[in-house]
């Protein structure tokens, strides 16, 4: 009876870690996104403007 309460408490602390991992990677891709997309942005206003 206990291993099988700690199986399921370690099961949800992996969960919980995992969603928190996936969370972090999207957030730091849609980041590298935006950040590309504004480099891009100001590199053609300046050359536009040449």
């Amino acid at each position: 009876m206990l291993r099988s309460t700690h199986t399921l408490n370690c099961k949800k602390s992996l969960q919980g870690l995992e969603r928190k991992h996936l969370t972090l990677r999207t957030r730091l891709k849609r980041l590298t996104r935006r950040t590309i997309c504004f480099s891009n942005q100001t590199a053609g206003a300046v050359s536009g403007s040449s």
